[in-house]
């Protein structure tokens, strides 16, 4: 496989969930598909540890497993939702809650002030939704671990709004942007490698944008949310 793809698969394609007389057996296969995606993760985030030849330091074995509770954080917190839920999921309260769990589980690695923008209804189909937010997840996490290399505290902004036919996402740092030669659509580690996975099996829109300030990242997300 090329290093710089990451396939990960559900189950089955996005749709929306079944009639309420089959609404138990959807939450298992819901369940099912997730726990399958994290399982994917989990092996392939081990596969570059494994994979290298030299000893990894202690802090990075640390931080790898912030990051594998962050991830398993972000689906569990979905699930706690939909199982409140019978429709598609407005992701408004769970992006805040994914991103400040993701910011506050990487202490570590940096300190944030979170901000957010949901002004509008940002509504999409339950099975996007935990895609969606491992996708928040792995951005506001590069974000803490790279935006701010010398330490100094950063701000944050979440965005989630709809426009026309798309659901767009923003995650938006006031750091010091890539490094000169990179390109985010080819290039870095595991994290990003699995954010374009995420990208491709929503069949969203990647882009990454220096603002001069900071770095803008979006994925646009072409949602038709039947009610």
């Amino acid at each position: 496989m090329n290093e710089n793809i990451v396939s990960l698969r559900l189950a089955e394609p996005l749709e929306f969930p079944a009639p309420n007389d089959t609404l138990i057996a959807e939450a298992h296969h819901r369940v099912g598909n997730s726990l399958a995606l994290l399982a994917s993760i989990v092996r392939l985030q081990a596969r570059s540890f494994i994979n290298s030849s030299a000893a990894v330091p202690v802090a990075d074995v640390r931080l790898m497993i912030e990051e594998l509770g962050q991830r398993l954080d972000a689906v569990g917190k979905l699930h706690g939702r939909l199982s409140r839920a019978d429709g598609p999921v407005d992701l408004g309260d769970y992006l805040r809650e994914i991103a400040t769990s993701a910011a506050e589980g990487l202490a570590i690695a940096g300190r944030n002030h979170l901000h957010f923008d949901m002004s509008g209804a940002c509504v999409v189909p339950a099975r996007a939704a935990p895609l969606i937010g491992l996708a928040v997840s792995e951005l506001v996490m590069n974000a803490v671990k790279f935006a701010h290399p010398a330490g100094v505290v950063g701000a944050l902004l979440i965005a989630c709004n709809r426009r026309d036919d798309l659901v767009v996402v923003e995650v938006t740092d006031d750091g010091v942007g890539l490094p000169e030669g990179f390109d985010p659509t080819t290039d870095g580690q595991f994290g990003l490698q699995l954010l374009r996975s995420l990208a491709a099996q929503l069949k969203a829109r990647l882009e990454f944008d220096d603002t001069g300030l900071g770095l803008r990242v979006r994925l646009s997300l072409p949602v038709d949310v039947k009610r």
